[in-house]
């Protein structure tokens, strides 16, 4: 009962630090080293309420929204428990995105994340062929021919990890990219009569309303004026306000978050 105890207190201090950051979005070296301490300390008490806070801290809907932490916690996550973050990756691009993944690089969970990249790249060829709904992998992964000096590097390892030339990885993302209707994609090709404005991310619509106007006025101006009309409907069951550790479980509580024994978590990392 008493080593119980002491495991929700470290799991509970980490929580509470996460809680109390608020809108916070920068951090010094000082405060990044005490979270990722909290972070390690409460993933040796109990890993699998470590990773639901993890996706918390990341989520885009149901939780904080933290970018650049949540990509900095599941590395730190993927250190100490690797197997609980390797069993969980496909819950990743579920509450962020699948550029996420991108931070487990040089972490022992690198290899499943490679094979899950090229399992989803492959099924939404397959489904793109077949004219179903494909995800939006193609939108987030790395561009082999980008400016960015790191983004062009991730971009090749891709390409180079699921086993595709640099020439067949870019005509497949932009094949992929044009037919899931990708904002930037009808930006540049000045299709922007393609975009479901209702689709469009908040902040990726806040980036792109001046050329959203300029170049697509009507439309544009019509979503403006019935956005105040409209608000994103949360679940019944979910809390108002700042949300307690035993709310977060609840949220969190779904069958994709598994418990895993010695044995499998051997396998995951092998």
């Amino acid at each position: 009962m008493k080593k119980e105890k002491i495991k929700e207190v470290e799991v509970l201090k980490f929580f509470n630090k996460i809680q109390s950051l608020g809108e916070q979005v920068k951090f010094t070296t000082e405060e990044l080293d005490s979270i990722k301490l909290l972070c390690r300390e409460s993933a040796k008490r109990n890993p699998r309420d470590t990773m639901k806070i993890v996706l918390y801290t990341r989520g885009i809907r149901y939780g904080l929204g933290k970018r650049f932490l949540g990509r900095v916690l599941l590395k730190e996550l993927a250190t100490v428990a690797p197997a609980m973050v390797s069993a969980n990756l496909h819950m990743i691009p579920e509450v962020g995105r699948w550029d996420d993944l991108y931070a487990l690089e040089g972490t022992s969970c690198e290899p499943m994340m490679w094979l899950i990249i090229g399992l989803q790249l492959h099924a939404d060829i397959v489904s793109m062929e077949k004219g179903e709904s494909i995800s939006l992998l193609a939108k987030w992964l790395k561009s082999a021919n980008t400016s960015s000096r790191d983004s062009r590097r991730l971009g090749r390892k891709t390409a180079r990890r699921i086993g595709m030339t640099l020439t067949k990885y870019s005509k497949t993302l932009t094949t992929l990219r044009s037919y899931a209707n990708i904002t930037e994609v009808n930006m540049c090709n000045n299709t922007l009569e393609n975009i479901e404005y209702v689709k469009v991310h908040k902040q990726a619509f806040n980036k792109y309303v001046k050329s959203f106007v300029r170049k697509d006025n009507e439309r544009a101006i019509a979503y403006l004026e019935g956005y105040e009309k409209r608000e994103y409907k949360k679940p019944k069951n979910y809390p108002k306000g700042k949300v307690t550790y035993i709310q977060m479980k609840k949220i969190l509580s779904r069958d994709e978050l598994q418990f895993i024994t010695e044995i499998v978590e051997l396998r995951c990392l092998y």
